[in-house]
């Protein structure tokens, strides 16, 4: 258990107490740092800097600290949880699970273990152990909404949307705030084809934290369904430029309801908008807003997602539009020539991962290239790099492999202009892509597309749909099992096999 307390210790370990019960760490770290010199052997102390530590940010500090105290006292299990809590933090899963239990296994009354094992249970694709681990902490407190919360999370990865439904609303009864669980409910609800009720909680994705500032803040009112004839109206962008995208499959039609229609958009998508939507002025995102935007004339703003509401209220009312953006014709000949300079055989664009894979979400749906290998050794086919980012690593490799050659057009660059990836895209046979910017602009511009999904797959994509209602030109492939790539890529390839004919 550590060395005896002494009058002198106890008087700078509660100097410490009270620092760091006001916020004071520097000053914390200091008096424990002082005990722990006159006695090493204290493991609570050890315990205390590694608290202190954390709540400065100096992690691998705190850890080594908590280290020390648990080869002091290797029965304690809040130490257990708190080293737990930074292994997760760190990126170490299995660790952070090993101690959380281990911490269960010293004090099954500890609802904070359970919590944060469920949560780390969640992200390692494990949501049905998660599950019971938010019942248990449950018990210990029930109807806290943070856990309920949690345990909605774990009961939609696991394949139960329903039943994560009714855990978001006890949540929400618990905690009628919790933007989050707002938020999610929504997506489940729209995964599930739930409109009306989907687009009405998507309206808090703008009070989640740290998306407050996403919300623009023009002075007009917002539109909520009114009629447009004879109204100017303002729709502008929020979010990624992939939603961006596939929302402005809508502006058509407030163009035509309305006298006059701006579009405030990301600036990468301004000239291919300008062409898609005649008629509309479009502005490019900027901060503070462009005078325009905020014109008093204008009688109407709404964010671009928040146009569902009013205009896709069910899956009925959902137009099926082969696609609503337009390439730039000249440029499209000149990718043409690219890639007729390859030779005969299908011309098929590849992408296969998101830029937000350094994210549990982005991760999930994304492969690795060298996976696509059954894809990429069918015959009589010429492969064409659509993959934005740094990639070039990726392409290398696989050639030295396989022998195959992803094609890089050296006059498209993804991340610079979305005209010329339009340009590319509009020109080939066929895109294959996972769930990413690949697929919403290749969908938009109603070529022929497979998009590679995850088991469990982003709302737009539907629930189980092999089609879907954004891209009608778009073909939903998905895993069988989660994480299983090599399967659904094997199908891919037989699917391609039969394309080309």
């Amino acid at each position: 258990m550590g060395a005896a307390p002494t009058p002198d210790g106890d008087r700078l370990l509660a100097l410490g107490l009270r620092h760091h019960k006001r916020g004071q760490l520097d000053r914390a770290v200091a008096a424990y740092c002082e005990v722990l010199a006159k006695a090493p052997d204290r493991a609570d102390v050890h315990h205390l800097l590694g608290i202190a530590l954390a709540g400065q940010g100096e992690v691998t500090a705190a850890m080594d600290c908590y280290q020390r105290s648990l080869a002091l006292d290797a029965d304690n299990a809040a130490v257990h949880h708190d080293l737990g809590v930074l292994f997760w933090q760190t990126g170490a899963a299995e660790q952070a699970i090993d101690h959380y239990r281990r911490a269960l296994a010293l004090n099954r009354d500890f609802a904070n273990a359970h919590v944060n094992l469920g949560v780390a249970l969640t992200e390692s694709g494990r949501p049905e152990d998660a599950v019971a681990c938010f019942q248990d902490a449950l018990a210990l407190r029930p109807g806290d909404g943070e856990t309920l919360y949690r345990l909605a999370r774990a009961l939609n990865a696991g394949g139960d949307p329903v039943s994560a439904i009714a855990a978001y609303r006890r949540c929400m009864d618990a905690s009628p705030d919790h933007a989050e669980a707002h938020f999610h409910m929504a997506i489940t609800l729209l995964r599930l084809g739930e409109f009306a009720d989907g687009w009405a909680e998507y309206e808090w994705r703008f009070r989640r934290p740290g998306l407050a500032t996403a919300a623009r803040g023009f002075p007009q009112p917002e539109w909520r369904g009114e009629p447009l004839a004879g109204r100017r109206v303002l729709v502008w962008g929020e979010q990624a430029v992939g939603e961006e995208i596939m929302f402005a499959a809508l502006i058509g039609e407030v163009a035509a309801a309305a006298e006059h229609c701006i579009i405030e958009c990301a600036p990468r998508l301004v000239p291919l908008f300008e062409r898609s939507f005649p008629g509309v002025r479009v502005v490019a995102r900027q901060d503070p807003p462009a005078p325009l935007t905020m014109a008093p004339d204008i009688d109407f703003q709404c964010p671009i997602g928040g146009l569902g509401r009013w205009l896709r209220p069910d899956s009925d009312s959902f137009a099926s539009i082969p696609g609503y953006l337009r390439a730039d014709e000249a440029r499209i000949e000149e990718c043409r020539g690219f890639l007729d300079g390859l030779g005969g055989g299908l011309k098929v664009g590849i992408s296969w991962r998101s830029t937000a894979g350094d994210s549990r979400f982005g991760a999930a749906k994304s492969s690795s290239l060298d996976a696509w290998a059954p894809i990429l050794t069918e015959a009589g086919i010429h492969f064409v790099n659509l993959q934005y980012g740094d990639c070039d690593a990726d392409l290398d490799a696989i050639e030295e492999q396989l022998g195959v050659r992803v094609h890089r057009d050296p006059a498209v660059d993804q991340m610079t202009s979305l005209d010329d990836f339009a340009a590319q895209i509009a020109a080939l046979d066929l895109v294959i892509t996972t769930a990413n910017t690949t697929a919403h602009l290749a969908g938009a511009l109603g070529g022929a597309l497979w998009v590679l999904l995850p088991q469990l797959a982003d709302w737009r994509w539907r629930s189980g749909a092999t089609g879907s209602l954004w891209y009608p030109n778009a073909r939903l492939m998905r895993q069988a099992d989660a994480g299983d790539w090599t399967g659904l890529l094997a199908r891919v390839a037989a699917a391609l096999a039969d394309h080309r004919g």
